[in-house]
Formats: structure tokens, C-alpha cells, sequence
């Protein structure tokens, strides 16, 4: 089912991007400390959007911090229902064409919801690596991570 795989990816993809970025965040609460430079730690674990939603909500400040963190907590349920919890749904089982009808207006609904935030992480992981290729540029490349 491709809007299953749509899901699937953009979840996938917003993990990722996470785990790129929160390294090298550094949030109201928190100063930059030797964990920096082993920042590929977290690009190679098996941490969970849950987790890595965690970490974020602690490391930004937000004109609606209720908000970010409910629009957050919903970004990881529907991605937990989608994992973990799909057959358990009404149209879960997708045996007839209605179930079939309310499973991709379900998926649909959820892509659109979790493709806000995955175009902002997007946005933000680029603006990142021009600023690291810039430093890297000045530096000579010396000091690579």
C-alpha cells in the first residue's frame, strides 16, 4: 500500500534528520560540552522518534511550548499507531473496499500532519550543512567531525 510506505519514509526520514541535528543543538537548558564531537553516536542508534521528540522538546524554545509539545507528542503517537497499532484500527484489516477507502484518508491525514514538521527539519538540516561546509571551508578542512 503506497501511502502506508509514504508514512513509513517520512517517518523514517524525520528520525533521521534528528538525530543529525540534536547533536549539535544546544538549548536553554544545556551548554556545549565534549559530547559534541562524538556526534555520530546518535546517528547510529537505534534511539526512536520518542526519544529523540524528548531530547528536541528540551532543546528549543517555543512561542507555544503547550503546543509544540502536543503537536510533538501527536507526531509520535500517530507514529507508534502506524508501527505498532495499524490492524488494531477500524479499517485496520483492510477487507473491503470502505476499510480500504477509510485506511488511505486515515494515512493521508497522518502523512500530511507529520510532512509539516518533516519540511521544517528539512529546511533546518540545510541551512546546517551550509553553515558546516562554510566552516569547514574556513578551517581548511582541518578539523573535519
Amino acid at each position: 500500500m503506497e501511502a502506508m510506505g509514504r508514512s513509513l519514509r517520512v517517518y523514517q526520514q524525520i528520525e533521521l534528520q534528528l538525530k543529525v541535528l540534536l547533536p549539535h543543538m544546544v538549548g536553554p537548558s544545556r551548554e556545549m560540552d565534549d559530547s559534541f564531537a562524538g556526534w555520530t553516536t546518535l546517528l547510529h542508534s537505534k534511539t526512536t522518534l520518542g526519544s529523540l521528540v524528548k531530547r528536541l522538546n528540551a532543546s528549543v524554545q517555543s512561542s507555544d511550548p503547550e503546543g509544540f509539545s502536543h503537536y510533538l507528542s501527536e507526531l509520535v503517537r500517530h507514529r507508534n499507531e502506524l508501527i505498532h497499532h495499524f490492524c488494531e484500527l477500524p479499517f485496520g484489516w483492510i477487507r473491503t473496499t470502505q476499510e480500504c477507502d477509510a485506511a488511505l484518508t486515515h494515512l493521508n491525514q497522518r502523512i500530511q500532519f507529520a510532512r509539516a514538521f518533516h519540511q521544517s527539519l528539512t529546511g533546518l538540516l540545510a541551512q546546517f550543512l551550509i553553515v558546516l561546509g562554510d566552516s569547514i571551508l574556513e578551517d581548511g578542512g582541518n578539523n573535519v567531525p
